[in-house]
């Protein structure tokens, strides 16, 4: 039996990283909905950085692959979460990107997207009148002489 040295070890460890368990990926789900940091998650599970990062991404994938299977535009074989290779993710992640842009056609965002301009012209309103009144002031108080 041949020794291994410490490198070729974290390449081996490198290339077949483990598997997640289901707990972590459950957790990691749980996290992540809650809007938890992947740094969060990395000290919650007690998992490196690089691995939480990784945890993460795929809970992404997950949920991605689970709004797209209901919305029936990817069948249901495809899902085999913990089997998924980066190419499928990457697949994943881009009928992702084609349904989130079928949801803008449709109109589904377009309230979001309307509501959000609404909001910043009001605010630019509001700045416009206070920067008005503001001025109206300066003019008040000069006039007085008080600077």
């Amino acid at each position: 039996m041949s020794e291994e040295t410490p490198n070729e070890r974290k390449l081996a460890l490198h290339e077949y990283p483990r598997e997640f368990t289901e707990e972590q990926l459950a957790k990691a789900t749980a996290m992540v909905a809650e809007g938890a940091t992947y740094a969060a998650v990395g000290r919650e599970l007690n998992i490196s950085h690089n691995r939480a990062t990784t945890l993460c991404k795929r809970v992404d994938v997950i949920q991605a692959a689970i709004r797209l299977r209901e919305t029936k535009l990817i069948p249901d074989a495809l899902i085999q979460l913990q089997s998924m290779t980066a190419t499928m993710q990457d697949l994943l992640l881009d009928l992702v990107k084609r349904q989130t842009a079928l949801e803008v056609m449709q109109g589904r965002v377009v309230k979001a997207m309307v509501m959000k301009r609404f909001k910043a012209e009001r605010q630019t309103e509001t700045i416009k009148k206070l920067r008005s009144e503001n001025k109206e002031l300066r003019d008040l108080i000069r006039k007085r002489g008080i600077v």
